[in-house]
This record gives structure tokens, C-alpha cells and sequence, in this order.
């Protein structure tokens, strides 16, 4: 007999006595679980299991939804996978980090709100009011009500500027211009900008500099008996009509003088009438307030003469109407003073006041 067909023939006759088990592994190829009824890819239990193998999961029944799975990641030790934390009741929240796991958590703080009707309550925690704002305004903090409320701003360029309260102008800039002698310093402070003035010393005229005799005098030096010059400090650009100095001269002129400053160019010097000053007009070390009239300087005042020199007394006439003759009187003698002056007749002569 066949061998082969004996031991079909045996197989026919006795059926086998344990079901056949196959390998997935090695004999399964493209496995297609889904006609099967049920399917369940990993163990499953109310406890994770003590040991476990790399690579294993398991489901822990009764975990809240989201916390079921687990991962054998090294031997014996089991790692939660984490999922999306339970959404029932968490509506309007927001998934954050704290670092360690994902939680839904509530927008506090200046954000308020749910994530599709987010508000802005505050900036740096400083409340934002709820008035309704209008067209063109700004929000401003009310420091009475202590909250950022809506405030209008005059004027359609942001700042109304005035000048002697005529409008210049609306702008949303101001620029601060130094102007001529006058000087500005700003500092903006965090909380406020500081503006300063002062006035440029080496321009406008200073109490400082007057005291000091500074920039207004004009020591001169004789280039001749009559031909004077002196620089002011700072010097003179030009000679503008109007312009005072106060004039020392160095030495007593002997005729018509002149005076140039700062190599400006001669100008006479006259009294203020526009004559001639006498010999006895201008002595050597007194000082003159002069002032330019567009093309020669005259005195300010008439001077008070006397015999400080041995010039005479000149004759009375319209030249030398209103001034003053003093004459010192010896010990036990009144001195004298006289002034130039006509009458009625138009007769001039030296009238005796003292």
C-alpha cells in the first residue's frame, strides 16, 4: 500500500484532537481585520499590569476619556500617553501648557472672554471703560474714575496751537525751534517732557555782563589827539542806528573827534544836538553813553562843565543853549552854576542859578 494514501486515509478516519494555531507573525501576510465582528489590539484591565515588555500597550478601563492609553516604553515601566483633556463642561476655555501636561483653562487678565467673543478689559490691568466712543476720539485714562475711557482731542489735526490766543494752527506735531539769542533744552522724563529756555548770553545783553561792563563798552585808545578806537567784546558786526555804547576816552580830543569800533569805520562824535562838542565836552578817563544815529555818535546827555581844564567858558550862543557851567568854589567860597539860556528877546547869555 501507498504509504502516502495510509496516511491520508488515517486523517479522514480520525479527526484531529486540538484546533490548528497560526503565527501572525511569520505566516500572516497583509492581514484585513475588518470583516472580523470585534477587535481588540491590546489587553485591557482596571489596573496597568506590574511587568510589561517594550513596545506593549494597554487600555486602563475606567480612566477618564483621553487618559485610557498606555505605552510600555522600557521594560516594566509603563508611560501614559497623553490625549486631549476631557471637553465636557469646558466651553469657551482655552488649552494651555503649565510645563507638564495640557489643561483647559479660562482667559483672564486684560483678555476676557470666550476665544470667539474675546474682549479687551484692561491694559496693564488697568480697566478699560465701557462708554461708547465717537468718531475722531482717543483713549485717555480718567484718573478719577481710574479707567481708560474715549476723549476727544480739539481739533481735526490733533493739537490746536495759539499764539496770544490767535489759532496758528492744528497739527499733530509741535516742533520747538531755538530762535535768535534764545536757547532751548528738552528732556523727555519717561512720565513728562521738560522744555527749558534761556537766552544766548553771547547775543541778548545779560545782567551779568552788564555789571562786568562787558559788552557794551568802548575803552578807546587815541590813535591821535582827536582819532579814537575801541573793541567791544563780543566785537560789533556793524554799526546798526540805535545801537548805545558806553565810551571811555583815553585821553581829551582837542578838536572834532571821531571814534571807530572794532575797525567798523570813523563816525564823528557829537553832542546831542548834533554840534561839535567843545574841548571842555570830553575829558580823559570819563565815560559817555553814545548812541549811533545812522552816521555819526552823539552824547546822551549834556554834559555838566566846569574848570576841569584851562579852557574858559565858551560864549552863551543857540550851539551851547542848555548847558550847565559849575565852577567849585575855593575853601569858604559857594560855588558857582550857571546855565546857557535866552530870554524873552532871544538874547542868549550864561544865567546865574547858584
Amino acid at each position: 500500500m501507498n504509504i502516502r494514501f495510509a496516511i491520508v486515509a488515517l486523517a479522514a478516519v480520525f479527526p484531529l484532537s486540538a484546533q490548528t494555531q497560526v503565527d501572525l507573525a511569520s505566516q500572516g501576510k497583509s492581514a484585513d481585520f475588518s470583516g472580523f465582528g470585534t477587535t481588540k489590539p491590546m489587553k485591557t484591565g482596571t489596573q496597568v499590569p506590574a511587568s510589561c515588555t517594550l513596545g506593549e500597550f494597554f487600555f486602563l478601563v475606567g480612566a477618564l476619556p483621553g487618559n485610557n492609553l498606555y505605552a510600555c516604553t522600557n521594560t516594566n515601566v509603563w508611560s501614559q500617553m497623553a490625549g486631549l483633556p476631557q471637553v465636557s463642561g469646558q466651553t469657551g476655555n482655552v488649552l494651555a501648557t503649565d510645563g507638564l501636561g495640557v489643561q483647559w483653562t479660562a482667559l483672564t487678565g486684560d483678555l476676557q472672554g470666550p476665544a470667539t467673543g474675546l474682549r479687551v478689559t484692561g491694559l496693564q490691568n488697568r480697566a478699560v471703560g465701557n462708554l461708547t466712543p465717537v468718531d475722531g476720539q482717543v483713549l485717555q485714562w480718567n484718573g478719577t474714575t481710574m479707567q481708560w475711557e474715549p476723549h476727544g482731542i480739539t481739533g481735526s489735526g490733533g493739537v490746536t496751537v495759539k499764539s496770544n490766543a490767535v489759532t496758528v494752527g492744528q497739527e499733530t506735531t509741535l516742533n520747538f525751534q531755538p530762535g535768535f539769542g534764545v536757547l532751548q533744552s528738552l528732556l523727555d522724563a519717561g512720565s513728562q517732557i521738560s522744555i527749558q529756555q534761556s537766552v544766548d548770553s553771547a547775543i541778548v545783553e545779560t545782567r551779568a555782563n552788564l555789571q562786568a561792563a562787558g559788552s557794551l563798552s568802548c575803552n578807546s585808545s587815541a590813535t591821535s589827539g582827536n582819532q579814537y578806537q575801541c573793541g567791544l567784546n563780543p566785537s560789533l558786526s556793524a554799526y546798526q542806528a540805535g545801537i548805545v555804547v558806553y565810551w571811555q576816552p583815553d585821553v581829551s580830543p582837542t578838536a572834532a573827534a571821531t571814534l571807530n569800533i572794532d575797525t567798523l569805520g570813523a563816525k564823528p562824535v557829537l553832542l546831542r544836538d548834533g554840534s561839535n562838542p567843545e574841548t571842555v565836552d570830553l575829558i580823559a578817563g570819563e565815560t559817555y553813553p553814545i548812541w549811533y544815529d545812522g552816521a555819526a555818535f552823539r552824547l546822551m546827555t549834556v554834559p555838566v562843565l566846569g574848570p576841569r581844564s584851562a579852557a574858559p567858558r565858551p560864549t552863551c550862543t543857540a550851539v551851547e543853549r542848555g548847558r550847565l557851567w559849575h565852577v567849585p568854589g575855593a575853601a569858604g567860597v559857594a560855588d558857582t552854576l550857571a546855565l546857557c539860556a535866552k530870554d524873552a528877546t532871544d538874547a542868549y547869555a550864561w544865567r546865574g542859578l547858584y
